[in-house]
């Protein structure tokens, strides 16, 4: 095994410890996410940005990213900082929506970049690292979910109670 096989085999089994997406065998992501080469981004630089069109995917091997999202001013707020092992910036990718979010890099940063053409082939693609790579997404897609609804519990809790409503 390639020392960035054995690296993308190591964070992939680390991912999946973090979490669980049922009925997803490591060795199968591994080969969904080989397709492509780690590249390095520096403390900084910006991995995706917010309105701009989703080319790719990122898997994190290595590092943090901190997320922002304008506020209505136009301001940016950092609503979260995503460590590795981790996906990134998949929605858009998977709806073909503008990005919802801005990328930072905090520190160095590896990441596995899965493009737009490999991803839609893979996610079609009816083999065990396609069912792997759908599993995954789905259930990232389905934790996004969950922690906005947290959110929103949490809003309406502390929302005073319009009057006479």
């Amino acid at each position: 095994m390639s020392e960035a096989r054995a690296e993308l085999d190591r964070a992939v089994r680390r991912y999946l410890e973090l979490k669980p997406a049922r009925g997803v065998a490591p060795e199968d992501l591994v080969d969904a996410l080989s397709v492509t080469a780690p590249v390095t981004f520096q403390a900084g630089e910006v991995l995706c940005a917010q309105g701009g069109t989703a080319h790719a995917l990122f898997f994190l091997l290595e590092g943090a990213v901190d997320v922002y999202r304008r506020d209505r001013r136009g301001e940016p707020r950092q609503i979260s900082r995503v460590v590795a092992p981790a996906f990134l910036g998949h929605v858009a990718l998977l709806d073909h929506a503008p990005r919802s979010a801005t990328c930072v890099c905090e520190t160095e940063v590896r990441v596995l970049s899965l493009d737009q053409v490999s991803c839609d082939r893979l996610v079609v693609e009816a083999s065990a690292r396609g069912a792997a790579l759908r599993r995954v997404l789905s259930a990232s897609l389905c934790r996004h979910l969950e922690r906005a609804n947290d959110q929103v519990r949490t809003l309406l809790a502390v929302a005073p109670v319009a009057a006479g409503g």
